[in-house]
């Protein structure tokens, strides 16, 4: 990823990469990856698909049910950290920004 460094510096957030040939260092990656096949071939051409397309492909994985979630959906933990961190009548306010396993979304 091209600009990691300006990502890290930004969010004040660091980006890890894993190592070449172990993808079971990447598993929430490979997951996401083999839930997208069911919708996108491995080859298909994206500029055939509309935006609206993706919007609805990304609507469906965002209302799946998953495991890793107890089975929450990706959109339900969304919101919730959503409704924890907002300010009582006041906009969204985001918590202290610090490392994150994907998992725990």
């Amino acid at each position: 990823m091209a600009a990691h460094a300006v990502i890290t510096d930004e969010l004040a957030m660091p980006v890890y990469f894993c190592d070449p040939h172990h993808p079971w260092q990447r598993g929430t990656n490979e997951n996401t990856n083999r839930l997208l096949r069911q919708y996108l071939h491995k080859n298909a051409d994206l500029s055939a698909l509309t935006q609206h397309d993706l919007d609805e492909i990304a609507e469906k994985l965002n209302h799946r049910p998953r495991r890793v979630l107890d089975w929450a959906t990706p959109a339900e933990r969304f919101a919730a950290a959503q409704t924890r961190t907002a300010a009582p009548g006041g906009p969204v306010v985001p918590t202290r920004l610090r490392p994150v396993d994907i998992a725990e979304f």
